[in-house]
């Protein structure tokens, strides 16, 4: 796209978010996710005709199911159901999702919050337990779940100070500013304002490094600065 101004079509993008064809876990999640924070008012100015507001509700509810269809025994989630192997980020991009979803007066049920929490934490505490797969660098995805793994249990008060210094000692293994942003914020929400701002700082220095490796988190240089920015407002930072 060539053009005088940024071309931010987001009634494109959510449009195209509604439209995916498919009912994974990373899909469903991240179809949902704009429906948290629009209205049909909203969507009605972008020139999106949307559903009524009761339906968009009722579509979350919907889709909090089907994700919950997917968590495992162990708290972890699966890419199509409960009985498939553990996908370590996607965990965290699920949780960040209904952590949020409940914030927005959804109803997610307790038991699940608290499985997946618990997962969350064992990331934090026993890297070793995420046999990274189809990754060309195990070390920099282990260490991308970590962080985003900290920054949902942070937003929840849950996030163990010991164990977010612990990562923050190895943050030489982050290969994109992204995990070294949302281990900066946990680090700051739970208490721990220097090294929130050394890894703050060194966040908005440090470019994605993947070009010669396929990092295990989902990401590219554009997903990692749009989430950056988005975090960066979101926290007054």
């Amino acid at each position: 796209l060539l053009s005088g101004k940024p071309p931010l079509n987001l009634a494109r993008y959510i449009r195209e978010l509604k439209a995916y064809p498919y009912g994974c876990l990373e899909q469903t999640t991240s179809g949902l996710f704009p429906s948290l924070y629009t209205s049909a008012a909203q969507l009605r100015a972008l020139g999106i005709v949307g559903d009524t507001d009761d339906k968009r509700r009722a579509a979350i509810d919907t889709g909090i199911s089907r994700l919950l269809q997917m968590q495992r025994d162990d708290g972890g989630f699966g890419l199509w159901d409960k009985n498939g192997p553990e996908e370590y980020w996607l965990t965290a991009y699920v949780m960040d999702f209904l952590v949020r979803a409940g914030e927005q007066g959804y109803s997610v049920p307790a038991g699940a919050l608290n499985k997946g929490n618990a997962r969350l934490l064992r990331y934090l505490q026993e890297p070793g337990l995420m046999s990274i797969r189809y990754s060309d660098d195990a070390q920099g995805s282990r260490f991308a779940v970590q962080a985003y793994a900290a920054l949902v249990l942070a937003r929840q008060q849950k996030a163990p100070l010991g164990a977010l210094r612990e990562i923050w000692d190895r943050h030489n293994q982050a290969r994109s500013g992204l995990p070294l942003l949302q281990l900066g914020i946990a680090l700051k929400v739970m208490g721990d304002a220097p090294r929130s701002e050394q890894a703050l700082a060194l966040a908005l220095t440090t470019s994605r490094d993947d070009k010669s490796r396929w990092m295990a988190d989902y990401g590219s240089q554009l997903r990692d600065n749009a989430l950056m920015l988005a975090l960066l407002e979101e926290n007054n930072l």
